[in-house]
């Protein structure tokens, strides 16, 4: 399960806070989460809202794409009936380029009226306008000379460039999650994505219905589920509640009051009915929630750390906490169901049980086990534990690291005067730890205690964990031609 941060950045009136505030610390939360490991950051749109709702969500993404390097970014969702599908195809590029082909698109048809009429859009063709814009969308991403002729829209003939970095186009998340838009989403080979205003219950029923479209439709795409959810993780459950309720009050009624058709009063008198709903709570607390959702198929989690009401510094700090206390011990799963543990008060993190685990005392030397073909899920790159020490305030947490697919640069570190580049790339390799070669296969990983060398450099004020990349056969690093920092005098490989 992969995990994202989730922004709307709404300020409600009288608030204390200010949306300059809200934005600046948005952009300091995005960059702490590239750094801990979230692997999305996904934008949400809407118009004419009185806390101010993020209305222009590719100018956001944009600002975001020039201050990460790693993480996926996406829209969750931006409505498109409201726009120009010509113009949000041009923009959408433009930040697919910024970010070095790191967009995601999400639209959907959107339901507030009052949107609508202040965009000067008839509400009532939505649902066409909807299947005509992303018809446009995906050929005017080829970069080719097109004309489209619909019930909405007629485009003379005309060419859209710059084209997006991914190719043939930016990913598409199709919302909504009617019969016809879940049908809709299921043909085009989207993720189910339900709405935060969604119950488990509901969300298992989505699914439900999503599963029996995917076999009728004989759908070929992944069987995804993306799940926003607000959440609050603070060192006591009681404490997480107080913090997160007036906040989650705060949208719960902003969303009635827009016509959504949902009851939340219930849920608002009520803990057991609100935690159908969020995640809030201690540590504990929230990693039984998040095994709820695992178990229910997500594969992606989107939280929303940062809502109305709260303090952005409360916001970072829960942020901090989940990756650290909450997805370590809920999600470093070694394939057989296995959690991850901290060996007690220890800075070493144990993974027990890993098909491939590979000790720093253990196969010194030599050649490299092959990779073994049956192993999903490591051998295939799609690996998503990587363990790195950071500070958080004046406490000390261990962060997971994540997805560096074949031939992509990690960044775990972070030089100031230098550039790691570390391959992940299949086949086998050493790692040296301390004064031993370690020889490790795809998807081994092996942890780098302060103060002793994992082949780059010496972690002299990091701790750190290495996935394996390939030295083309050399038995050591030496051999490979890699040298340490100690031993490079500004002409190392």
């Amino acid at each position: 399960m992969r995990y994202g941060v989730l922004f709307s950045l709404q300020d409600p009136p009288g608030s204390s806070i200010g949306h300059q505030a809200v934005y600046d610390a948005a952009l300091a939360q995005i960059v702490d989460a590239e750094r801990q490991g979230y692997e999305w950051v996904n934008l949400t749109e809407h118009h004419v809202a009185a806390d101010g709702y993020l209305p222009a969500i590719l100018p956001m993404l944009a600002a975001i794409a020039a201050v990460t390097t790693r993480i996926r970014l996406s829209t969750g969702m931006l409505i498109l009936t409201l726009h120009n599908p010509v113009r949000i195809a041009e923009e959408a590029a433009v930040v697919d380029i910024l970010s070095h082909g790191r967009l995601t698109l999400g639209v959907a048809v959107g339901y507030r009226h009052v949107e609508f009429e202040a965009m000067g859009v008839d509400y009532a063709t939505r649902g066409r306008r909807f299947d005509e814009s992303v018809e446009i969308l995906e050929r005017a991403w080829t970069g080719e000379p097109f004309t489209y002729e619909g019930e909405v829209f007629n485009l003379p003939e005309i060419v859209v460039r710059p084209v997006p970095v991914q190719r043939p186009g930016i990913p598409l998340w199709l919302g909504g999650t009617t019969p016809v838009a879940l049908r809709r989403a299921v043909r085009h080979g989207s993720p189910c994505f339900p709405g935060a205003t969604d119950a488990i219950d509901v969300v298992r029923d989505r699914m439900a219905r999503y599963d029996r479209l995917r076999e009728e439709l004989a759908a070929r795409s992944a069987r995804e589920l993306v799940l926003p959810r607000l959440c609050v993780v603070a060192g006591s459950t009681d404490e997480a509640r107080r913090l997160a309720f007036p906040a989650i009050r705060a949208m719960y009624q902003t969303y009635q009051s827009w016509g959504l058709p949902v009851d939340f009063s219930a849920a608002l008198r009520n803990w057991d009915e609100l935690d159908e709903l969020v995640i809030v709570g201690d540590a504990d607390h929230c990693r039984q929630a998040v095994e709820r959702y695992r178990e229910l198929g997500t594969t992606d989690l989107m939280l929303q750390f940062a809502m109305p009401t709260i303090d952005p510094r409360v916001a970072a700090e829960s942020q901090a906490r989940f990756m650290a206390d909450v997805r370590l011990r809920a999600d470093l799963d070694t394939g057989s169901g296995k959690e991850a543990r901290l060996s007690g008060d220890s800075d070493r993190a144990v993974i027990d049980d890993h098909p491939n685990k590979v000790s720093v005392d253990a196969s010194v030397g030599g050649e490299a086990p092959a990779p073994e073909a049956d192993k999903p899920g490591w051998n295939n790159m799609d690996v998503r534990w990587l363990i790195t020490r950071d500070t958080v305030g004046a406490s000390q947490s261990v962060f997971g690291v994540t997805y560096f697919p074949p031939g992509a640069k990690h960044d775990v570190h972070r030089h100031d005067n230098a550039e790691e580049v570390e391959y992940l790339i299949a086949g086998s390799g050493i790692a040296r730890v301390g004064r031993d070669n370690v020889a490790m296969a795809v998807g081994d990983a092996v942890f780098v205690p302060r103060n002793e060398y994992h082949g780059f450099h010496n972690t002299s004020d990091t701790e750190t964990a290495v996935m394996v990349w390939s030295y083309a056969g050399a038995a050591s690093l030496e051999e490979a031609g890699y040298v340490t920092e100690a031993e490079d005098q500004g002409g190392g490989e």
